[in-house]
């Protein structure tokens, strides 16, 4: 996701503030929401100035997506898709009824993780009702592909996914001298000369760092040749990154 602008760049950091330039949003703005860390910073440094006078719009995530069902046809075992017409009532009912139970649970879910939490939940409804749980693992998958990390490692207290009547609200940035994906680039300017792109990941060690002997040290491959950096975070931000981490870890 990101901007590309009218003669075809893509996250520019000399196109804001740059008005002749119309920018084409292709998914990046609403990696953006007003009220959060990100905005704060965005803000205080002054990258949103021109468009905080507008009106913000307002996005419910989750409940404005198409959900789909997926069926076998008994006779020919095609397998069919349609759209799930109750799509929005299942999202009130069965996830907001999974928040809402979190909620009154208060301090007995305290270390609990998502995963450990929805069994609970549907142990203590006793539910019956199959397509029910498959939306919630549905809701749950794709929680854990928002945050490219498993249910189980996901702490139901620390992570406040979409509870019912949740909204994200913003200012649109696709507009002319701005665009998100510039502003980024743009924020990112200072210490882009630190991050290198198109290097491919073979190891990471975290040995090091788990039993307080060292940092994660991290192997990858750039140019043809094999290099190492040792670290004492590093951030995956993709599943099939996993492979790539040791067995012992």
């Amino acid at each position: 996701s990101g901007i590309i602008d009218d003669d075809d760049d893509y996250n520019d950091a000399s196109k804001v503030g740059d008005a002749s330039n119309v920018p084409y949003d292709v998914g990046g703005d609403w990696l953006y929401s007003e009220g959060s860390a990100q905005g704060d910073v965005l803000t205080e440094r002054g990258y949103l100035d021109p468009v905080l006078g507008n009106d913000m719009y307002t996005a419910v995530p989750l409940q404005t997506g198409i959900f789909y069902r997926q069926s076998r046809d008994e006779d020919s075992g095609e397998l069919t898709s349609a759209v799930l017409e109750d799509g929005e009532e299942r999202m009130g009912d069965v996830w907001g009824g999974f928040m809402q139970w979190r909620d009154d649970r208060g301090d007995d879910l305290d270390g609990e993780s998502y995963a450990d939490a929805i069994d609970q939940y549907w142990d203590n409804c006793g539910w019956t009702d199959d397509e029910s749980l498959q939306f919630l693992n549905l809701v749950e998958d794709v929680m854990e592909t928002e945050y490219t990390a498993d249910s189980s490692q996901l702490g139901v207290r620390e992570v406040n996914f979409f509870p019912p009547g949740y909204t994200i609200m913003s200012h649109y940035t696709g507009v002319p001298g701005m665009g998100f994906g510039n502003v980024a680039a743009k924020y990112a300017e200072p210490f882009e000369d630190d991050i290198s792109l198109n290097s491919k990941v073979t190891e990471i060690n975290s040995v090091g760092f788990m039993d307080g002997s060292g940092d994660t040290v991290v192997k990858y491959e750039k140019n043809g040749e094999i290099e190492e950096i040792k670290a004492k975070t590093v951030l995956v931000t993709a599943l099939r990154m996993v492979e790539y981490l040791k067995e012992d870890v």
